[in-house]
């Protein structure tokens, strides 16, 4: 009865600021599985179908349109989401900013298009590139409607965008692939499903939120762009540390090689849902706080990086004990030589869980040209280390130089935190959350890699992870935080 109460209370109207972040965070979290989940199981179905060496073509290409749909958006999301909900007021500027975003959109395909002539001469390839440019655009642009949403913390809204666009890729896609298993198949299917979706989330917005009309407001551009331009070079940066390993690989001819890559990095594109979600649902809050209550903000702060470091730890740990067993499992033996790779690129993912709450907290200080620089530098990093060491290594090489370059932006931005009066980067909770969580995890990973645990099916052994994790996690927390508490 008791646990049925929490759940009436979190579904009920809440008044305080956590029950909000609560129910937003739930239907963000729900809706982003559910909709992952879908799209997962059929971007797993492909691969099988196209193959390792086929699939590394789909994968190549969309990694390389990838680099440059960020340029869509140019940060424009994020500031939508901080500057509506601290004035209301702003709503009224939406469809200027609408319009500028289906002219940045119109200007990434362009740029995608001139980019395809210069990596490769395979006439297919392009043909797909620009397919997927397309494909990438249109499955970006709700975003500028979700930041409206955000904004207003109504995030159920979006939940129903994303199960209504992977529902529409799951039955269109699933059909095309049937009857045309070929690359060309597949990027046909996330098209008609991309467009689809984008229109029927448009026309709901406009019945049911605001009145879209075509403002051309070239003042009111430059001022938005002004304000993004940091957090836009942000996104730019992260791109090309997250795809620009895939891109160099194809550009070597090391096909084969993306497709494993790509095959491994669509796994850890799942287990990173989270981090999104949970930052857009802290974010309204902490920009609220910031105007109101210092005091509010410190204690929502260390509550998004608790969040962080308990779900990232186990993620990483499960992943990496049963690495091989979730690669045979999903995409079979010829899939096998990606293994390594996916188990750096799980540890690259536990350390983005970390710098999440830092980027979200530079840019509601308004020290966003921060993050540009230390994302920068990562980039830089990455863009070096992957030139000398992909040719050789491949993508052994590709998921380490990730790995460097995050470390390197973590690292960055602790320093940076360290000398803000406006939160404390790593507190006394936060250190007690990290330390049961280490411990709970290395217990867990030992568990996982008993030669009676590791040999049963691989759902099995996440599930025991999983429950072995989270009840060592609640007896140190039992034992040890009566002694916080004195501490404090």
């Amino acid at each position: 009865m008791k646990i049925l109460k929490i759940i009436t209370d979190l579904l009920g109207k809440g008044e305080t600021q956590e029950k909000i972040i609560a129910k937003n965070t739930g239907w963000l979290i729900f809706g982003e599985i559910l909709s992952y989940t879908i799209r997962f199981v059929w971007i797993v179905y492909v691969t099988r179908i196209l193959g390792a060496y086929e699939y590394g073509k789909f994968a190549f290409a969309m990694g390389f349109v990838s680099l440059f749909v960020i340029f869509s958006d140019l940060g424009l999301s994020l500031i939508i989401t901080r500057e509506f909900s601290q004035n209301k007021e702003e709503e009224k500027h939406f469809s200027s900013i609408l319009v500028l975003k289906i002219v940045l959109s119109i200007l990434t395909l362009a740029i995608m298009t001139a980019g395809a002539f210069l990596i490769t001469k395979d006439s297919f390839l392009r043909q797909m590139m620009f397919i997927l440019g397309i494909v990438a655009i249109l499955d970006y642009f709700p975003e500028i409607f979700y930041s409206f949403l955000r904004a207003r913390q109504q995030m159920k809204y979006e939940f129903f965008g994303k199960i209504i666009r992977s529902l529409s890729l799951a039955v269109i896609g699933f059909v095309i692939i049937f009857k045309f298993p070929t690359v060309r198949g597949a990027s046909f299917a996330y098209l008609i499903a991309c467009a689809l979706t984008l229109f029927i989330i448009w026309l709901f917005f406009h019945l049911k939120f605001h009145n879209i009309k075509l403002v051309w407001d070239s003042r009111k551009w430059k001022q938005i762009l002004l304000l993004a331009w940091p957090l836009a070079m942000v996104g730019i940066f992260s791109t090309i540390y997250s795809q620009l390993d895939s891109s160099i690989m194809g550009y070597l001819g090391q096909i084969i090689q993306v497709g494993w890559y790509g095959a491994a990095y669509r796994i850890i594109g799942v287990l990173m849902i989270p981090i999104n979600l949970i930052a857009f649902a802290f974010f309204p809050a902490l920009s609220v706080s910031f105007k109101k209550s210092q005091e509010k903000l410190k204690r929502i702060y260390a509550r998004f990086m608790q969040t962080m470091i308990f779900i990232s730890f186990p993620l990483m740990t499960v992943g990496v004990a049963l690495a091989s067993k979730i690669i045979r499992w999903l995409y079979g033996e010829p899939f096998l030589p990606g293994v390594f790779a996916f188990q750096i690129l799980l540890i690259m993912a536990a350390v983005s869980y970390l710098i999440s709450p830092l980027i979200m907290m530079s840019t509601v200080i308004n020290q966003h040209k921060k993050t540009f620089w230390f994302t920068m530098i990562g980039a830089v990093a990455n863009l070096i280390l992957n030139i000398i060491f992909i040719p050789k290594y491949s993508l052994n090489a590709a998921s380490i130089t990730t790995l460097i370059s995050v470390l390197i932006v973590l690292v960055l931005f602790i320093i940076f935190g360290m000398k803000r009066k406006y939160f404390t980067v790593f507190n006394k909770e936060i250190l007690f959350t990290l330390g049961y969580v280490v411990a709970a995890s290395g217990i867990t990973f030992l568990i996982l890699k008993n030669h009676y645990i590791h040999n049963l099916h691989v759902l099995i052994g996440c599930l025991i992870g999983a429950i072995a994790y989270v009840l060592i996690f609640y007896i140190l927390w039992k034992i040890f935080n009566p002694l916080l508490k004195k501490i404090n």
